[in-house]
């Protein structure tokens, strides 16, 4: 028996057009009735997860920051797990020799090294190009909404020194550029690292955080805290940031339909797309129907 579902957000819990179906919101309500816990594992920050729940009408934990921080209903912080300062700042050398834009997620929110001149240029360049691409936002308009929201709400120019003297965790740093190349050299650079996991949702982007601070074993530890089994654990997931949920023994592991063909052979299931509720499917085959 089911009786924990941890599910993925961009491309898994939430449509093409960045929402929750009326539909799954009443499969994932039908559940949380029913006892089941349900909990959100995502890449994302915080503050940029809550939304869509919110929206939705949806109350419930997060695991946020692909394992590095989890959150209660309230907004209480459950468990976090954060670079040392000699780790933030092995990456750092890593990220300045080849001045790309180091995106930190922080206690304090998001924070970046560069300055706001150079962070505008980024963020309206560089970084809507690789949403575009990726197909993570729609189109222009959409683009330019986020990067103003990124503008308004990311910290910029800190320095690292600053950062730590004042207390601040830094759960996970990260970045996106289409210089594929040159990212691809920056992940195989920052794996030598001791003490750190580097992994990537799209060719074009590198996320690391502390070794441990992953989004299956993040799952793990939620699981036991609170009393749940691996073999009760549901995880639903589509991308490569997924893989550490997907590869973990719990009883099922789903991998959405619009998955690459990679992620869904990890998976011991396949559910439907997420323009198609492919959460709702899998809830409802492998959860409610048992």
């Amino acid at each position: 028996m089911v009786k924990l579902v941890a599910v993925d957000l961009d491309g898994t819990l939430l449509d093409k057009k960045g929402n929750i179906s009326t539909y799954t919101t009443s499969v994932i309500k039908t559940i949380q009735e029913k006892g089941i816990e349900f909990v959100v594992c995502t890449g994302r920050d915080y503050s940029m997860s809550r939304q869509p729940l919110i929206d939705a009408g949806i109350s419930c934990d997060f695991i946020c920051a692909s394992g590095a921080s989890t959150y209660k209903a309230d907004g209480s912080i459950h468990e976090e797990i954060y670079f040392t300062h000699e780790l933030a700042n092995s990456i750092k050398e890593s990220f300045e020799k080849r001045d790309i834009y180091m995106e930190l997620f922080t206690s304090e929110g998001r924070m970046t090294n560069f300055t706001p001149e150079k962070a505008s240029e980024y963020l309206f360049d560089e970084w809507m190009e690789t949403q575009i691409h990726g197909k993570i936002l729609h189109d222009k308009e959409e683009c330019l909404y986020f990067a103003n929201v990124l503008m308004e709400t990311t910290k910029q120019e800190v320095k690292l020194e600053e950062v730590f003297s004042k207390g601040t965790r830094i759960y996970k740093i990260c970045t996106a550029k289409m210089d594929i190349p040159l990212i691809t050299e920056l992940r195989e650079e920052l794996s030598k690292i001791n003490g750190i996991s580097v992994e990537f949702s799209y060719a074009f982007n590198a996320e690391i955080t502390v070794s441990g601070a992953q989004k299956g074993a993040a799952v793990a530890r939620y699981a036991k805290a609170k009393g749940i089994e691996m073999n009760e654990v549901m995880v639903i997931g589509d991308s490569e940031n997924d893989r550490s949920m997907l590869t973990v023994d719990f009883g099922y592991t789903v991998a959405m339909g619009n998955a690459s063909e990679s992620i869904k052979e990890l998976a011991k299931f396949i559910t439907t797309s997420n323009d198609e509720d492919g959460v709702a499917c899998a809830i409802e085959n492998y959860v409610l129907k048992p």
